[in-house]
């Protein structure tokens, strides 16, 4: 059975399918979407993993250093709290995959945005519109691309 959660978007409550990713709709310019999908290529990624990578840098830019540790050190309780680790045999493989191929066909059904998002990404872009900041995400994804830049610079990657 699929359970369901109640998410707080823009002051109204909305009932979702956990086993269904967040999404948004974009519409970005087409110079930004050109340069999001030269990175991707050059890269052997995905749009959607490119304008991620520029989320997860552009929120961390909007977080205090201890919000990012105290953020990772949830992370890292959750994963030693999770229970015992898995013997990856290929029988797990196979049932991995089947679950994986399931899930995608459920996604490709369900009415989605044409981004998906990790929960952690949706809430920021909603949070920078309920704050005032953004009117859509559209903006804030375009908004986010300078960090990303700033990443890879730092880095030595762009």
């Amino acid at each position: 059975m699929i359970r369901a959660v109640l998410i707080e978007i823009r002051g109204r409550n909305m009932e979702r399918d956990t086993d269904i990713p967040p999404s948004v709709n974009v519409f970005l310019p087409p110079e930004i979407d050109r340069h999001i999908h030269q990175l991707a290529e050059a890269d052997g990624t995905s749009w959607t993993m490119v304008i991620h990578g520029a989320l997860w840098a552009f929120r961390g830019e909007h977080m205090t250093e201890e919000e990012r540790r105290q953020e990772l050190v949830e992370l890292i309780q959750a994963g030693l709290d999770s229970g015992p680790g898995i013997e990856a045999t290929p029988e797990f493989w196979e049932d991995f995959k089947r679950r994986v191929e399931e899930r995608l066909e459920r996604i490709q059904q369900a009415k989605t945005g044409n981004l998906l998002l990790p929960v952690e990404l949706y809430t920021f872009i909603n949070d920078q519109i309920a704050s005032g900041a953004y009117r859509h995400p559209t903006e804030v994804v375009c908004a986010a691309m300078p960090s990303l830049r700033r990443w890879l610079a730092a880095r030595g990657a762009e």
